[in-house]
């Protein structure tokens, strides 16, 4: 029963470390990630594109559990990504569970491919993710040699940036993609503050929130990390630690200011998140403290006194897969995506089909698929990540699911194939159901699987 008399945050107890590398690509790198952009290679760097890693164990013997989030957008290529993940599970000796790795989803950095060798820039990208591959190593192996003895602080709090960007023009009976002011957006945020017990200084923040990174659009010729790198420099201007970022369920969900060049709005948006970051951050009591009513002071009124004493801290770690049936929509098969490819066919087709063709590869040429959700509990806190842009009604009946302990969501987790919109979206035209390579009831389908496995969680 709950006590209302006593309030601890939510919290975990082990050995934790974290490290954060730059991974800024060089200028002229392949960049192009909207169908409406003119151009093709970067002209320079805006703020740095970061790789930052936390590594949690409870102990320092023991295999740690690894979490990565790199600034980019998707897995353009399949094979880069396997090989990529692969190479860090081989490296480490990484169960398959014990890896999350997410990407931040900016549409404004390199393109993960190395299969652009043909258009400008792309020498270049076939370079970077040689370079990125080592990088991962690196900042993994420095996050493993700093681990010590720390609690993580999870408190929930909201941020305005997100809002709905399925924007329904009745006129022509359709869906454009673009700032809804009439529908409700999901503002929850998650942080997690990463507290050293030897230094009592903080050493690193995690954050969670579900908002596309699309400020910056086609008239932009710059790499960026968006928003997210922007909130990254407001919090190390303040806390002087690395910050890793994790992408929430935001399929539907954006900034209201987007789709421009303008940095000056990149950079609102990226305060936007931060300040309410920061407001988290100075609300948590401390690391190991809890708060408890200790007495009536009467006066005007009869005032609850609170004070502080220690607090139980929570040491449960596990890391579990969990296999998802997914039913695909009717597509060709992977030779006839090829074969289509190699005619004279316009580039906005050609780029279609290239998406395509890594989905034949990664799913073959199955009607249904199988797709893996890894799911975490670290103290109070359970991770759930899976590959798609989920909607943001994922995350909702999730967190409404698991009742007091929090929940950090993950899209882009480990790969990246295509959105999940609510079945009732099926029947409209819309931009997200005619992405997606999954049929009708994918979504429900993912929250229904989920819900089923994290019972033992409540």
């Amino acid at each position: 029963m709950f006590d209302n008399r006593i309030f601890k945050e939510n919290n975990y107890h082990g050995f934790v470390g974290i490290a954060e590398v730059d991974i800024t690509p060089p200028v002229g790198i392949y960049a192009r990630n909207w169908g409406a952009a003119k151009y093709d290679q970067s002209i320079g760097n805006h703020n740095s594109l970061k790789l930052s890693c936390v590594t949690i164990s409870q102990k320092l013997e023991e295999t740690a559990m690894v979490m990565v989030s790199l600034d980019a957008g998707v897995w353009r290529s399949y094979e880069v990504r396997v090989r990529i993940l692969n190479h860090i599970l081989d490296y480490f000796s990484l169960p398959k569970e014990n890896l999350v790795f997410c990407l931040t989803h900016t549409h404004a950095g390199p393109v993960l491919s190395d299969e652009l060798d043909e258009k400008l820039g792309g020498e270049i990208n076939r370079q970077y993710i040689s370079i990125l591959q080592d990088k991962i190593i690196e900042v993994i192996a420095a996050s493993l040699d700093n681990r010590s003895l720390s609690i993580i602080t999870w408190k929930y709090g909201k941020c305005a940036l997100a809002r709905n960007r399925d924007l329904y023009i009745k006129e022509e009976n359709r869906y454009v993609t673009g700032f809804n002011p009439v529908k409700a957006a999901d503002d929850t945020l998650l942080v997690g503050r990463i507290q050293d017990l030897i230094t009592n200084k903080v050493k690193g923040v995690i954050v969670n929130y579900a908002c596309h990174p699309t400020t910056l659009a086609w008239t932009n010729q710059l790499v960026s990390a968006d928003y997210v790198g922007e909130m990254r420099n407001l919090i190390q201007n303040d806390l002087d630690c690395p910050v890793l970022f994790i992408q929430g369920a935001s399929g539907e969900l954006a900034p209201q200011y987007q789709y421009t060049d303008d940095l000056q709005i990149v950079k609102r948006n990226g305060k936007i998140l931060g300040y309410a970051v920061l407001a988290v951050l100075e609300e948590m009591i401390p690391a190991d403290q809890q708060m408890y009513f200790k007495n009536v002071v009467v006066s005007g009124a009869d005032l609850a006194e609170w004070d502080f004493s220690e607090q139980e801290l929570n040491r449960q770690l596990s890391a579990d897969v969990v296999e998802v049936d997914f039913e695909l929509k009717n597509m060709p098969t992977l030779q006839n995506i090829i074969s289509t490819m190699e005619t004279d066919i316009p580039r906005v087709e050609y780029e279609k089909l290239f998406r395509l063709k890594n989905l034949r590869i990664q799913f073959g040429d199955n009607n249904s698929a199988k797709i893996s959700v890894w799911v975490w509990q670290i103290g109070d806190a359970i991770l759930i990540g899976q590959q798609n842009e989920a909607y943001s009604d994922f995350q909702q009946k999730i967190r409404s699911a698991l009742g007091e302990k929090c929940v950090l969501i993950g899209n882009l987790v480990n790969g990246s194939a295509g959105y999940l919109p609510p079945k009732e979206l099926y029947d409209e035209d819309c931009y997200t159901v005619i992405q997606t390579p999954f049929a009708v009831g994918g979504l429900e389908n993912l929250i229904e699987q989920t819900l089923s496995f994290i019972k033992r969680f409540k």
